[in-house]
């Protein structure tokens, strides 16, 4: 009976040992997922006065739905109807072809509004934030973009055609995208330059761009949503069956939007 009861409390121990590493190994995981969560976009300087917009709608089964691409015209109507909203920045995400002599690419990038590069911290290698993207003809590449198609050779003042139409000259080099911020792209170009890309920023029925708040000052979201409700209201040709809100840059990692939150 001696070795019979030895050997089941063996077992016993190794059962608790693997019990145990299994458990402290989802802690550590647990722990590192979490940690990465609320780490995500703390790259950005103004990461507190960042707001994405989204829209809450029902679906026809009574669940809650959450939406982050917009029709373009909006960007401006709550630009031109709440002064709070004056740095409001559209970004069009998408593939294109990026030509130079001799070597082309299809990569990420994103048509944007300028302010997005105040408002955001994208290091920059060369070129001033303030000023990159002011002219339409002007694109800013990543670092890794400029390796792909330029090589070792300096990429600022050269030419770039876009899309095979549009002819623009790299004024600005990203540093390397920080870990965590959930705007991953190749390069940018100036938002007035979409309609020569394909973009119809009259249509109210295409929703394919996402917004972003810059809110400095007192305003709180919670008011800033009243006020976009009330926009929208005054709105007679506007047959909107959602609720358009601002989303704080720090929630945008903790939960899948299509899937409902905690924003009410």
């Amino acid at each position: 009976a001696g070795p019979r009861k030895s050997h089941r409390c063996q077992n016993y121990t190794c059962f608790n040992i693997i019990a145990l590493t299994l458990g402290m190994a989802l802690v550590i995981l647990t722990f590192i997922w979490v940690q990465s969560v609320f780490q995500s976009d703390n790259c950005h300087v103004h990461k507190k006065e960042i707001y994405r917009i989204i829209e809450k709608k029902f679906t026809t089964g009574g669940q809650v739905e959450y939406l982050w691409t917009h029709p373009a015209p909006l960007a401006s109507l709550l630009k031109t109807e709440i002064p709070e909203l004056k740095n409001l920045a559209r970004v069009w995400m998408n593939k294109w072809s990026v030509e130079r002599p001799g070597k082309t690419s299809i990569l990420k990038g994103a048509a944007v509004d300028p302010v997005l590069l105040e408002m955001f911290t994208f290091p920059l290698a060369a070129g001033n934030p303030r000023y990159v993207l002011s002219d339409p003809t002007s694109i800013v590449i990543t670092e890794d973009a400029a390796e792909k198609l330029f090589g070792h050779d300096n990429p600022m003042g050269k030419s770039i055609r876009l899309a095979g139409s549009v002819d623009l000259k790299v004024t600005g080099i990203l540093k390397h995208i920080p870990a965590g911020s959930h705007l991953t792209f190749d390069f940018l170009v100036s938002f007035s330059i979409a309609p020569r890309i394909g973009a119809d920023l009259s249509n109210w029925e295409t929703c394919c761009y996402w917004m972003y708040a810059w809110i400095t000052g007192q305003a709180s979201a919670e008011a800033l949503n009243k006020k976009i409700q009330a926009v929208l209201a005054r709105q007679p040709g506007l047959l909107l069956v959602a609720r358009i809100l601002l989303q704080p840059l720090s929630e945008i990692p903790l939960y899948e939007l299509r899937s409902g939150g905690f924003i009410t």
